[in-house]
């Protein structure tokens, strides 16, 4: 899927125009004067179950069902 036909999604997701700062996967965004993880974000991931990106009159959205998720604690 191509990023330009679905530009919009979940702005703490956004690491364009940041640098790396450690290792590949921490991002300082400068726009937004923040640092941002392609592992990381103030919502649980488990608590998350819809993911949804759009563009120009179109939207795509991924459904995760309770099951597809490890039940145990830890790893990213």
């Amino acid at each position: 899927m191509k990023k330009s036909a679905v530009p919009n999604g979940v702005t703490a997701a956004q690491v364009d125009g940041g640098s790396v700062i450690e290792g590949a996967d921490v991002f300082l965004v400068r726009t937004y004067g923040e640092t941002r993880s392609k592992f990381y974000s103030s919502k649980p991931f488990i608590d998350d179950q819809v993911h949804c990106v759009s563009g120009s009159g179109v939207g795509v959205c991924m459904v995760i069902p309770d099951t597809s998720y490890e039940s145990s604690s830890g790893g990213p």
